[in-house]
């Protein structure tokens, strides 16, 4: 089978394919349009804590909004995950994790949350 192409039908399709990103985002809502908050289930000033306030400031540079860090310690870090998990599922709420919360559930028998599913 032979194609016959000429120069506008390429033009026309590599110009369809440049503007398809574009076309997309005209229909979605910007985000963030509020503070995002940020929840690192450690005490301020450590490892996770350390990793975070750097993001905030890079956050707050690109998007023009706050990234708010929230330190919930307590109980290896369950207690900010269990908070995290009770959050409003709307964007606005995210949780930092860390190896801790991958062998919690075999240390707390009765977590507030599921760490699979929340």
């Amino acid at each position: 089978m032979t194609v016959n192409l000429n120069r506008r039908d390429v033009l026309r399709v590599a110009g369809a394919a440049l503007a398809s990103p574009w076309l997309g985002s005209s229909a979605q809502a910007s985000w963030p349009t509020k503070p995002v908050t940020v929840i690192v289930p450690f005490p301020a000033g450590g490892g996770t804590d350390a990793f975070a306030r750097p993001l905030a400031a890079q956050f707050a540079k690109l998007t023009g909004k706050q990234l708010v860090i929230d330190n919930r310690g307590g109980a290896g870090g369950t207690v900010g995950a269990s908070i995290a998990a009770r959050a409003a599922p709307d964007g606005y709420t995210l949780f930092m994790g860390a190896v801790h919360h991958a062998i919690a559930p075999s240390m707390y028998p009765r977590l507030d949350y599921d760490i699979t599913a929340d």
